[in-house]
């Protein structure tokens, strides 16, 4: 599978977001940190996009969900197991895509008072081209209808906006083809440029 533009740019911000270091340090420092810890969805995705080859998947082979949000758990699987080209509905004799829409009730995924799951299911089923599913395309109607006044996004519904539920949302929505010219997009870039300016 091929990697998609919103993986490598998650992946990017990922990766930036888990080092200890300052954001200055060089890939490869970045890259022997990432490598020095336990390896996780997140780290393969930074890996990956850091140009290693042979990550290792072995922690991918199953997912035991049982924290706070499972439906982000099957979602940071699925995105890795394409960032490593990796097919996720067979990977571990395990269809992860499957488990990730057992999430979906109707009207979005996950817990109904999250939105970070919505977001995350979206990317995760546009990392394997399925944005026309019922899922992603109920887990977009979600996001554009509980956008706060300020343009942002909260992990959680009616939650105060954040700079990087906004960000993951914006590449959610753009992934299922709102336009970067549309009124929701520009809500939520101007609410972006408002925190970067204060």
């Amino acid at each position: 599978m091929r990697i998609s533009k919103t993986i490598l740019i998650t992946s990017i911000v990922l990766a930036v977001m888990l080092l200890s270091k300052p954001a200055s340090a060089g890939m490869p420092e970045a890259v022997t940190y990432l490598q020095g810890q336990t390896q996780d969805a997140w780290i393969t995705q930074a890996l990956v996009v850091a140009g290693e080859s042979g990550v290792s998947t072995d922690h991918l082979a199953s997912v035991a969900p049982g924290g706070f949000n499972p439906t982000n758990d099957y979602a940071k699987t699925i995105l890795a197991l394409a960032a490593v080209g990796e097919n996720p509905t067979t990977f571990g004799n395990i269809n992860y895509v499957a488990k990730l829409k057992s999430y979906y009730d109707g009207t979005q995924m996950g817990d109904a008072m999250l939105l970070n799951d919505d977001i995350w299911s979206i990317l995760a089923l546009a990392s394997i081209y399925e944005t026309g599913c019922p899922e992603a395309i109920a887990a977009k109607d979600f996001l554009l209808d509980n956008q706060n006044g300020d343009g942002g996004w909260g992990y959680a519904v009616g939650g105060s906006s954040g700079s990087n539920d906004t960000a993951a949302a914006i590449m959610a929505l753009m992934e299922m083809g709102v336009s970067a010219g549309d009124p929701v997009i520009n809500n939520a870039v101007a609410f972006l440029h408002t925190l970067q300016n204060n």
